[in-house]
């Protein structure tokens, strides 16, 4: 009796193989048609090792698994498409196994904004529970990791590298290119219960973003957990967060601006609820920046808890504006302006720990002259480390303010004063 060939897409409940359905892996054919097939079934799909070109976005089905071998490549070729999309599905399963997803990377310099850009790599469109696991995505011009409007996505480990031109630095300053990006959305509301654990990113313009919509009300369920790592971030900000309700533990180096930037506006009037743990060094601005950055008075920042290390950025800690209720322990080392800065407007019931050590101007300085109920243990060592007139502490304008136990010494001598109060 003559053997029959039985193919894994024959086997009752089995994988399904995309070879079964006629990609090749070859790095030359376009396996897009094919592989859409595989997933079509409605089944679990396994890509084994091989390179997949595709032509268009792969859209992946609900109550299904992908697993990939890790010797598999699969390549985007053509603009303004992800590798893997899903919108509207439940229960996903990809487990990547460090496979590398590679987008198109057509980024251009004319880009003004986020939208309209849609080479994101893995896109996850109003879906609900979808879990991901060792991810690898290179040269997704807008995104790595796109999240809009889903409920309910684990991420256990996920790498970036880079958003496009592999190899090829982004310029300074450059912007709209994300490593990570997590998207409330007046189409589909707020992303919920969103869990991204062990992140790894680099060369990117923003290394983690979190987005409002313009008609954005925090929910008490957004819950955003981030943890891991970024890393050479030449455009602008480690994380640039616009949403509340956001645990953050990371470590930020070598980012263009900030290690990490929280920001409210005129389109995100009030957002709250944040738990920061920052770890940044050699970055240009803040090693955590808390900033309104609209109409003062009318956004505010509240609820704050923060713990920042902060080693040669040019600030450790700064607060600009409408900033209330934040308790916080800073550590800076050789920041080359200052290890924490209060100004603005509206700033209140603000509680801090600093010891700040060689700072380039002032160890602390303080203008906010409407602050109120700010409270600082502050312990300054070396400031001004540069040249001209600065002091430990500085005290321009402020409202009302408690220092407790303050200490200002001074081993270069050239400190101009341990503490200085202007007004």
């Amino acid at each position: 009796m003559a053997l029959t060939k039985v193919t894994n897409s024959l086997i009752s409940g089995a994988w399904i193989n995309v070879l079964d359905y006629g990609a090749v892996g070859n790095g030359i054919a376009d396996d897009t048609v094919a592989i859409q097939a595989a997933h079509d079934t409605g089944g679990s799909v396994f890509y084994p090792d091989g390179t997949y070109l595709l032509t268009d976005e792969i859209g992946l089905s609900s109550n299904a698994s992908v697993v990939m071998s890790a010797g598999v490549i699969i390549e985007q070729t053509t603009d303004d498409k992800s590798v893997f999309k899903a919108t509207t599905q439940t229960n996903i399963d990809m487990q990547c196994n460090n496979a590398l997803l590679k987008g198109k990377g057509a980024w251009s310099a004319s880009w003004t904004g986020n939208s309209g850009h849609l080479d994101r790599v893995i896109a996850i469109i109003n879906c609900v529970t979808v879990n991901i696991t060792n991810a690898r995505t290179r040269n997704g011009s807008n995104a790595g990791l796109y999240i809009e409007g889903s409920v309910g996505v684990m991420v256990e480990n996920i790498t970036v590298e880079g958003t496009h031109n592999y190899g090829v630095p982004i310029p300074s300053g450059d912007n709209f290119q994300n490593g990570i990006y997590i998207k409330h959305s007046l189409a589909h509301g707020n992303s919920k219960n969103v869990q991204i654990n062990n992140l790894n990113v680099t060369g990117t313009a923003q290394g983690i973003l979190l987005e409002h919509y313009s008609t954005y009300t925090p929910g008490n369920n957004d819950n955003i957990v981030l943890n891991g790592v970024v890393h050479g971030i030449p455009g602008q900000h480690g994380a640039y967060l616009q949403a509340g309700n956001v645990n953050l533990s990371l470590i930020a180096t070598d980012c263009e601006l900030d290690g990490c930037k929280v920001q409210a506006g005129s389109a995100n009037p009030d957002i709250k609820n944040f738990i920061l743990d920052v770890n940044a060094t050699n970055c240009g601005s803040h090693a955590l920046e808390i900033q309104n950055a609209g109409a003062t008075g009318v956004a505010s920042i509240s609820n704050i808890i923060a713990n920042v290390v902060a080693r040669n950025c040019q600030r450790g800690l700064g607060i600009n504006n409408d900033t209330s209720n934040m308790r916080a322990t800073v550590t800076a080392e050789d920041s080359t302006q200052y290890g924490l800065i209060i100004q603005g407007t509206n700033n209140k019931d603000i509680d801090i720990d600093i010891v700040s050590t060689r700072s380039g101007r002032y160890g602390v300085y303080i203008d906010s002259v409407s602050a109120t109920d700010i409270t600082i243990r502050p312990k300054v060592r070396e400031a001004n480390t540069s040249s001209g007139a600065y002091s430990g502490i500085n005290i321009n304008s402020v409202g009302s303010l408690t220092l407790i136990d303050p200490e200002a010494t001074d081993a270069s001598s050239l400190q101009e004063y341990g503490l200085f109060v202007l007004g």
